[in-house]
């Protein structure tokens, strides 16, 4: 936790991130004044989903006093320090689904795996540098650890309790970042391989809505302006 969070603050009030600095700019974008439904919430920045930017928007509410909801105007320093603050919590919780995963992977919680593991998790610069940038990254880590870690669950239970928390969890990785769509891989061969044909079905077809549902509703913009977000994508794409 310590590594996550000491000198979270750095750089400011210069951020060097360009990434940050596009979503900072599009969290302080974020307003309800208007009557018009297209524009309400509506970030005009379709790199990554409206996730993140609505959970770094109700992070400097809950600080504000949770006063003025879809009025208040945020500096660009607390935007970016909500941002860092997501990202590095996402962390945390990642190492924490990371020893979780070990612990199926080895069927034993052995004191000596588990120390490395987070010994590794720890004091990697990796982990700790994204920790400290307000982007997509430590979020989108902790939801692919969430998936793999729920995916190996179904298939050594054999259940389909798991496939309701693969939808979300794959809905909102979606609704963070568009080409997080690639992780939707993992859970669609978890449930090929562990169910027989009718459960398969069932839940494949439950999958699929769940995840479209959280998606959207995680990232209504995408489909609300949907013309601008696919000449984002387009943007992107080439420059890509």
């Amino acid at each position: 936790i310590y590594s996550r969070f000491v000198g979270l603050n750095w750089g400011l009030p210069y951020p060097m991130h360009t990434d940050e600095r596009n979503m900072a700019n599009a969290v302080q974008q974020l307003n309800c004044k208007v009557s018009n439904f297209r524009e309400c919430f509506n970030p005009r920045f379709f790199s990554y989903g409206q996730f993140p930017l609505y959970l770094s928007y109700l992070l400097v509410w809950a600080v504000r006093g949770f006063r003025d909801f879809g009025k208040i105007i945020i500096n660009f320093e607390e935007a970016v320090m909500s941002l860092r603050v997501i990202s590095a919590v996402a962390s945390v919780l990642n190492a924490i689904i990371i020893i979780n995963i070990i612990k199926v992977i080895t069927n034993k919680a052995r004191l000596l795996n588990l120390l490395l593991t987070l010994l590794m998790i720890a004091f990697s610069p990796f982990f700790i540098q994204f920790s400290h940038f307000g982007t997509t990254v430590s979020l989108l880590m902790l939801f692919y650890s969430l998936i793999v870690y729920l995916s190996m669950r179904l298939l050594k239970r054999r259940t389909t309790d798991e496939v309701v928390w693969l939808g979300l969890i794959s809905g909102l990785a979606v609704a963070t970042k568009i080409s997080s769509i690639i992780f939707i891989v993992v859970p669609l061969i978890a449930i090929l391989s562990s169910l027989r044909s009718w459960d398969m079905y069932k839940n494949l077809i439950k999958f699929g809505l769940l995840t479209t549902i959280f998606m959207v509703l995680f990232s209504p913009h995408n489909l609300i302006n949907f013309r601008d977000f696919f000449s984002s994508i387009r943007f992107e794409s080439d420059v890509a």
